[in-house]
């Protein structure tokens, strides 16, 4: 029996060891709390789609396999990520899920000038044959009704910052 013992701990000496987690900080517990949030206000079709998917990265992650995630998962990441840094919506309308679900090449360029939504946008794609161009797929914001422009957001906040600032300059 002690030769077997003695066996295994010289095998599984040739093994990395595996570091203990982390304990889980105040960010990570405010940014599940956020997506679980962000998954109940979803299409239960699309919120389970999203479950699935996590699943398959968290156990990719933990046996160290590469894993691409699909566009939807990025995208509501990015959704509870701009929410947690800029107040932005957290919701993922059925119309924006459908199309991150049916277009894996999305970029979130274009943001709603008043709420901060960031929506998709097919990237150009002039390599291909034929060249594929710039497709936008809202023109007014989903979430709120306003207008989608590219980093709309920001620049109606930059515009707004340099009017104060000009304001304040005068007096």
């Amino acid at each position: 029996m002690r030769s077997i013992a003695s066996r295994l701990q010289r095998i599984e000496a040739c093994f990395p060891r595996r570091p203990a987690p982390r304990p889980r900080s105040e960010a990570d517990i405010q940014c599940w709390d956020a997506f679980d949030s962000l998954l109940r206000t979803m299409d239960p079709d699309h919120a389970k789609l999203l479950k699935s998917e996590l699943k398959l990265w968290a156990a990719a992650r933990h046996q160290r396999i590469r894993f691409e995630i699909s566009s939807l998962l990025l995208a509501s990441f990015r959704i509870v990520k701009r929410h947690l840094e800029a107040k932005t919506p957290l919701r993922l309308p059925v119309e924006v899920a459908a199309i991150y679900i049916s277009n894996p090449i999305l970029d979130s360029w274009h943001q709603c000038e008043d709420c901060g939504y960031e929506l998709p946008v097919r990237r150009p794609q002039p390599s291909a044959n034929p060249p594929q161009p710039q497709i936008v797929y809202f023109a007014c914001c989903p979430v709120c009704g306003g207008q989608v422009s590219w980093c709309g957001f920001m620049i109606k906040q930059s515009r707004a910052n340099l009017e104060v600032g000009e304001h304040i300059a005068m007096n």
